[in-house]
Parts: structure tokens; sequence; C-alpha cells
């Protein structure tokens, strides 16, 4: 069954994309392929030394993991940072929301990919943790690459060697996680 029989009537809002490193180079190209098929829906994603989809997982060869929600009712803030843009520690609240464009009075919870050479990925959750220390904050570290540079990460039709990239989810939205096991 393809994902879009899946969702029939309904809308696809959110596109979460795992690509092995194999493919990085087709990255941009197939961030414009699901734009057309999704046109509404708000893509994130990263590179993955393995890639785990439709009950399998596939290791050091070329795949590709999509998965799309239809999630009416929930606002959809994309966030990008290369790290270097970050308040500091002392900062307050507001300028943390500022930074990542999240307006007060919001309470959302988060979906985080980052590359693990990048500079104030714990200080980007910790900053997190300190304005929204209710919300929820999954995600995860881009892999495949071996130094700087060698992961990708993307938002729509925009591809990061570096930084993190999230989306603050809020609005008729639940929570709960669960822990699986990583490397």
């Amino acid at each position: 069954v393809s994902i879009a029989e899946s969702l029939g009537d309904l809308t696809a809002d959110l596109a979460i994309v795992f690509v092995s490193a194999e493919l990085k180079g087709d990255i941009s190209s197939l961030t414009r392929r699901l734009e057309s098929h999704f046109p509404a829906a708000y893509i994130i994603g990263c590179t993955a030394r393995g890639v785990i989809g439709g009950g399998e997982e596939e290791e050091r060869i070329p795949a590709l993991s999509l998965t799309c929600a239809s999630m009416p009712g929930v606002d959809i803030i994309p966030i990008y940072t290369d790290g270097l843009d970050l308040p500091d520690g002392d900062a307050p609240p507001q300028a943390w929301r500022d930074c990542l464009g999240i307006r007060g009075g919001l309470d959302p919870h988060f979906l985080i990919m980052a590359d693990p050479f990048s500079p104030r990925v714990s200080d980007f959750m910790e900053g997190l943790d300190y304005v929204w220390p209710e919300s929820v904050k999954v995600g995860g570290i881009a892999s495949g690459g071996q130094s700087r540079g060698q992961n990708s990460l993307f938002t729509e039709t925009q591809v990061h060697s570096k930084g993190i990239v999230a989306v603050a989810l809020s609005g008729n939205i639940s929570v709960s996680t669960a822990v699986a096991q990583g490397c």
C-alpha cells in the first residue's frame, strides 16, 4: 500500500525522511519529488547509516524511509540552526523563542535531528529544556558520515551539511514516547 493510498482523502502535513548515506547526492531531487507528491507537507529528514521502513532494516546500501502524517489542527513550525546563532546560556526565554521563531504562549513538542559534528547541539537541547521544560523532545543524530560535513540534514528543499533541523508541533496534538534500541 502506498502512502498516498493510506492517506486517502487526508492531506499529508508532515513528511519525515531517512535516507542512506549512499543516496546523499540525490536528496535535492528527492525532496523536490516529495514536494510535488505531497505539496502541503513540511519535509524534514537526515542521512542515516541504517534505514528502517516496512519492517525491514537496510545498512550500507541505497535505502529510504518515508513517514507522512495528516495533522489537522496542529501548527508545524520549522526550525534550522547551524548552532552558531543560538542564544547563550544566560539569555532569557524570549531570546530562545525569537531565535527559533516560536511565539510566546505556545508549549510545543519537538522532533529534532542533529549533525553530531556540529557545534552547540547540547546547548540547543538545554535551551529547549529551559524554555519548554514540559514539552516532549524526540529525535536523533544524523549518521552515515564519519567526519564534519559528511552528513546531510534537510528541511523542505534546503540541504544542510551541519546544524540542527527540527519541527515544533503545537495545537491539537498529544505526544507520548517509547524507548527504542539505538546504536
